[in-house]
């Protein structure tokens, strides 16, 4: 552990779980999975572990079960300390990391961990000074002076060049549907600030998952797995169109078989995992701000933790494409750049193996210095697909990072 004296408070007027809570973490440099029901936020020294290759998700859960700090545990904290941020390549490679302080705030209550002994009361107001207060430390973060943007490892043109080229594999047979994505390098004239940027997504995307790990930073829409008691849940998203375009969405064709595609993939990776697992028969539209989606929320019953169901998901079809192994080789080709953690397990588990894991979509990378930044998005190509559609698309998927920049600038 960071530090040896565990310090548990529960404080009597429980915190809101809003944008501002970002305002009063005493760093830059922090860990957070935050969504309208819930929100950790770590910082301090960390004890990291980094798994190499392309085994790095059931490696970690093996460590992870196989640690045993010894803490003593707060009863009512519904989870079992210590927690560990993760995230994790969408090829290879991963981490794990357990921040030496901890906010952990729920609708009905919150929680100050330090693992270092300390008294982190004094970092927070009271609950009705919580947003005006906060507000005002992230106005006076230093602006970012959003500067130069340019194409990451294809221009726009060039990737929609390379869409076209994997359709027509598609309609040669070679696969069923493939995901593409592209990326983007913006410049700031300041450091990026993760709590400004943080905040920024939270206020823009409350039904979405802000996370934050190792400079990896965004607002998924989509959980590849919770697990919470036996109980787990995920949500698929696959078919996309403009936030007005719901009802040409539900009735594409195109869409729905590139949805049927992704709910397949998870239906058959949870199958050995499961019982009870219950998949609607069609999907539902899910609207946010930029975009809509087809969705599907999955329950079951499991005895795996978050982790292992995380690792036995990953790639679905929604981020990779059908075949999987077929669809790694082409994406890897056609995008002629490493997606490093874009698209790949970003979340959070505790001791008990219970946790969340989202895809890591939406967002984009810290680079070291932390004036650039890399943001991605991808799009699900079938044979029938139009490359300036699905170039439309990702540029609609890179627009909550780019506003949230915007916001800061």
């Amino acid at each position: 552990m960071p530090g040896s004296k565990l310090n548990v408070q529960r404080l009597a007027n429980p915190l809101p779980i809003v944008p501002e809570l970002f305002g009063f973490i005493p760093t830059s440099s922090l860990s957070a999975w935050v969504s309208s029901d819930l929100a950790l936020i770590g910082w301090g020294k960390r004890r990291m572990h980094r798994e190499p290759g392309t085994t790095a998700i059931t490696d970690a859960d093996c460590r992870w079960n196989n640690f045993s700090p010894k803490l003593p545990q707060e009863k009512s904290l519904p989870f079992e300390l210590p927690i560990a941020f993760g995230s994790f390549g969408f090829a290879s490679g991963g981490l794990l990391e357990i921040p030496a302080n901890l906010l952990v705030a729920t609708r009905q209550d919150t929680w100050l961990i330090s693992y270092e002994g300390e008294d982190l009361r004094p970092l927070f107001p009271s609950p009705s000074k919580l947003r005006q207060l906060g507000s005002k430390r992230l106005a006076a973060l230093p602006p970012l002076g959003k500067g130069a943007e340019r194409p990451g490892a294809l221009t726009g043109a060039e990737w929609a060049e390379a869409v076209a080229n994997v359709a027509a594999r598609l309609r040669q047979g070679e696969a069923k549907k493939v995901v593409l994505a592209r990326n983007k390098r913006i410049t700031t004239a300041t450091p990026i600030d993760q709590r400004g940027l943080c905040a920024a997504l939270f206020a823009a995307y409350p039904t979405c998952w802000i996370y934050a790990v190792q400079g990896l930073v965004g607002a998924t829409p989509e959980l590849l797995a919770s697990t919470s008691n036996g109980n787990l849940f995920c949500r698929v998203l696959a078919g996309t169109a403009g936030p007005d375009e719901g009802a040409k969405l539900l009735a594409s064709a195109k869409d729905q078989r590139e949805h049927e595609i992704a709910v397949a993939s998870v239906r058959e990776a949870l199958s050995p995992l499961t019982t009870e697992l219950q998949i609607p028969a069609a999907p539902a539209l899910l609207r946010l701000p930029n975009v809509c989606h087809l969705a599907t929320d999955v329950h079951a019953k499991t005895n795996s933790s978050a982790l292992a169901a995380a690792g036995a998901l990953h790639p679905t079809a929604a981020v990779c494409g059908t075949p999987t192994d077929v669809a790694r080789k082409i994406l890897a080709a056609a995008e002629q750049m490493n997606r490093g953690r874009y698209a790949g397990p970003v979340g959070w588990v505790d001791k008990a193996g219970n946790g969340e894991f989202g895809i890591a979509l939406r967002g984009g990378q810290i680079l070291e210095g932390a004036r650039q930044i890399d943001i991605y998005a991808g799009a699900g190509i079938m044979p029938e697909s139009d490359p300036q559609t699905e170039l439309a698309e990702t540029e609609a998927k890179m627009q909550p990072m780019v506003a949230a920049l915007d916001s800061l600038s």
